[in-house]
């Protein structure tokens, strides 16, 4: 196998160690690879990995030339490394590749994938839906006009209960196939953009990206088929699906210790609450950017925490911030610049918070929003181990959550 300057070759020989050239895909840029029987039917494979925004491809032989393998790996997306192995212990070969924004993939071809979607469990209470001009993502100020009007609507008619809400976008695009976009690699990562353009309409108006997810359809599906005018406009949508979870309640024993325990923690490794919100804890690795102003001018310092827990300051050395919060941070260098200046001011900013990480293996899906599936996650501020496992992606439908192991600090 080999790289070209565009697009990505291989070479393949027969008993008489003769070796034949060729070309597998013609376009793109094609960091890395990797060969193996990812299949299980005895034959190896190629993967291929792009850095370009043409996702992975998987190419297998047959009929004296090597075909791709369609709808195995996701086909848009940059990524750094691929490589092979039994994963998850199976004895099958799994494609394992790294993003370039550090998160981990897995796939395993020898079991058809779900799609990627995290299923809500409740009661649809309302639907829209959202139009979209041709190879664009962007929203009209009539589709604005329009989600704003539907969405006070729903609030109005839920009152507290909408904070409650899940809404699902199910992006669509026409049947016609993307020609000469630096954008859309095809109508999977149109359909994407344009339900990430809801989802960030959403989050203008509050609604936290957790609550939100997305399913890219691409042009399967077409409601209606067809390829008239009517039927190319009417497929240029997002679907916007609110979804009232159903809620399990709880026993109604030892209710004060459980209020305490598990609604009202106030503190943990990763977060401190003071006056009624829940602060991040800075520890080693985490970059802070700390402000200090005199008269009107500032200078910013950006930091990194120390492995002793510490970072340095002028007038400062060896300042031990780590356990603090942002807030005490900066009431603890205000009182030490006291001794220098009157009426010191100071600000402080977490940048990167990279100090406390969980790992999580096995059955977790990988979803169109990124980072999700098995992997390594930094712990960011108060979150319970659900909202976590929903941040990850939540367990696939083969996943058996009776055999479930938590352990700390391993």
């Amino acid at each position: 196998m080999g790289f070209v300057r565009k697009g990505l070759a291989a070479w393949r020989a027969l008993g008489d160690l003769k070796f034949t050239r060729y070309r597998l895909i013609s376009r793109g840029a094609w960091i890395t690879g990797a060969c193996g029987d990812v299949d299980g039917d005895g034959n190896v494979e190629v993967v291929g990995a792009s850095g370009d925004g043409r996702g992975l491809r998987v190419w297998r032989w047959e009929n004296k030339r090597f075909a791709q393998v369609k709808g195995v790996v996701p086909t848009v997306g940059g990524y750094a490394a691929v490589a092979l192995g039994d994963v998850f212990a199976r004895g099958g070969m799994d494609i394992a590749a790294a993003r370039f924004d550090g998160s981990p993939e897995v796939w395993s071809p020898r079991k058809p994938a779900p799609w990627p979607m995290q299923a809500v469990d409740g009661e649809v209470v309302a639907e829209a839906v959202v139009f979209f001009e041709t190879a664009s993502d962007a929203l009209t100020p009539e589709a604005k006009r329009a989600l704003a009007h539907w969405y006070a609507e729903l609030s109005h008619r839920l009152g507290e209960k909408r904070k409650l809400l899940r809404f699902e976008l199910i992006g669509k695009a026409d049947q016609r196939p993307i020609r000469k976009s630096t954008r859309f690699p095809d109508n999977v990562a149109l359909s994407r953009a344009r339900a990430e353009a809801v989802a960030r309409w959403l989050g203008a108006q509050g609604v936290e990206q957790k609550r939100i997810t997305i399913r890219a359809l691409g042009a399967r599906e077409p409601e209606p088929p067809g390829l008239d005018p009517e039927a190319l406009k009417l497929n240029r949508r997002v679907r916007v699906r609110a979804i009232l979870p159903k809620l399990a309640r709880l026993p109604l024993v030892a209710r004060k210790k459980r209020r305490e325990d598990l609604f009202h923690v106030r503190e943990n490794k990763v977060f401190r609450t003071i006056n009624g919100k829940p602060y991040y804890k800075v520890g080693p690795g985490d970059e802070l950017k700390i402000t200090l102003w005199r008269g009107g001018s500032k200078k910013d310092y950006k930091v990194v925490v120390q492995l002793d827990g510490t970072v340095s300051l002028p007038y400062i050395e060896n300042l031990k911030v780590s356990g603090l919060t942002g807030l005490e941070i900066d009431e603890k260098i205000t009182r030490l610049l006291r001794k220098f200046e009157r009426h010191p001011r100071v600000d402080v900013e977490i940048l990167k918070k990279r100090s406390k990480t969980v790992t999580i293996f096995g059955e977790v899906q990988s979803l169109v929003r990124q980072p999700t599936g098995p992997g390594t996650y930094y712990l960011i501020g108060k979150e319970t181990l659900v909202d976590f496992l929903s941040r990850a992606g939540g367990p696939t439908k083969d996943a058996d959550l009776t055999k479930v192991q938590l352990i700390r600090g391993g």
